[in-house]
């Protein structure tokens, strides 16, 4: 086995060393542990872990997608070699957007951002800037997702963006499914019905969301105009958001969740069967056993690689504290890997087994389409499901 990039579970030793962080903490050195431990989520015994506070989250998220906004129009109104800075202005949106996302409008459809009324204002101010989907209705759809019985079902949202937009199906060889993803990833055709959608979501929801998203659009239609800035605007804005936030959207959703086994057909689950489909995906790969110039290499191009996916594409508890988040929805959202790591204690202290890792991204990947191809559209079927209110 190629430990550097096949999922790993995580009772299982490593070459005789133990387990993968503990490779992680003894070829490395000791200035690193915090960074691995931030694209893992998985802490060494004792590591003291930096606190964050909900409205530190919230403010990190808006300001770095003001800051790559701004920094990409300047970028390419600046002329000569300002150019550079672009794809560092892009990173700069995307992890804010994906931040504002997956962190902030995620809890906020929890009701976790500080209170009720501040998740709701909040939740939609990241909603209409993002041009996502409206967030009423991105409420009622994320619980319905969190349901035990919905969870890669028919009913379940992720499962449907998968079908309708990356046309995953059950049953597909894993390399089949592979390269539907890939090549629906890159697809314009892909990009532009998820920007109409979202457009749909924000226009036709209620007299709040049309607001919000009518004056948005408007006012950089305004900027647009009085600046005559349409390349910088094209570039830093439109871009980003509708070409590069699509592209880590598709990759975040295909290992959202593995999908159950035809032997599970009629999907009425219990607690214990949803987080079989859940599993944690430590976005870092173990290093050599014996350094050369080319393993180094090797090593570093997919460290940065799982480095840019974890800011990118899997923030917060979304990559290796998502199984936790399920089980504990009104949990420490701000700081998901410390509660992570006490659930998981106190599930191996009750004698349950622990949640399954995939080491880097590209096991992650492996690991979700294998339980496509073990799946049938029997096992995706929805059964006597509830309905959710809003």
């Amino acid at each position: 086995m190629n430990t550097a990039f096949n999922y790993i579970q995580p009772n299982l030793s490593s070459e005789g060393v133990g387990s993968p962080r503990d490779v992680l903490a003894t070829r490395l050195p000791g200035c690193l542990q915090g960074l691995v431990t931030q694209l893992t989520g998985k802490p060494l015994p004792g590591q003291a872990i930096p606190r964050r506070s909900e409205l530190g989250l919230v403010i990190q998220g808006f300001s770095l997608f003001a800051a790559g906004i701004g920094g990409g129009i300047a970028a390419t109104s600046s002329g000569g070699l300002a150019w550079l800075a672009l794809p560092l202005a892009w990173g700069f949106t995307l992890a804010g957007a994906r931040d504002l996302q997956l962190n902030v409008m995620h809890q906020a459809s929890h009701a976790n951002v500080v209170s009720k009324s501040c998740s709701n204002i909040v939740g939609r101010a990241v909603s209409a800037i993002l041009i996502e989907t409206a967030f009423p209705e991105y409420v009622i759809k994320h619980r319905q997702h969190h349901k035990h019985a919905v969870t890669s079902t028919e009913a379940d949202d992720t499962v449907v963006f998968l079908r309708d937009y990356l046309h995953i199906k059950p049953g597909l060889p894993v390399a089949e499914n592979r390269k539907r993803f890939v090549k629906h990833l890159l697809s314009p055709s892909v990009w532009f019905k998820m920007l109409k959608n979202r457009l749909r979501s924000q226009l036709s929801g209620d007299w709040q969301t049309r607001s919000a998203c009518l004056v948005y659009l408007g006012g950089m239609g305004l900027y647009t105009a009085a600046t005559g800035q349409w390349l910088g605007v094209l570039l830093g804005w439109a871009v980003p958001l509708f070409v590069l936030y699509p592209i880590a959207k598709s990759a975040r959703a295909i290992v959202e969740h593995r999908w159950p086994s035809a032997e599970t057909a009629g999907c009425k689950r219990d607690a214990k069967d949803h987080a079989a489909l859940s599993f944690a995906v430590r976005c870092a790969v173990l290093p050599p056993a014996v350094w050369t110039l080319a393993s180094a290499l090797r090593w570093g191009v997919a460290m940065v690689f799982n480095a840019l996916i974890r800011v990118c594409v899997l923030p917060g508890e979304s990559g290796p504290s998502h199984a936790w988040h399920h089980d504990q929805p009104k949990g420490d959202w701000a700081n998901p890997i410390a509660a992570a790591a006490a659930w998981e204690a106190g599930r191996v202290a009750k004698g349950l087994p622990p949640v399954d890792d995939a080491w880097g991204y590209v096991a992650a990947l492996d690991m979700a389409l294998e339980s496509f191809e073990k799946a049938s559209p029997a096992s995706l079927a929805l059964l006597g499901g509830e309905k959710v209110q809003p």
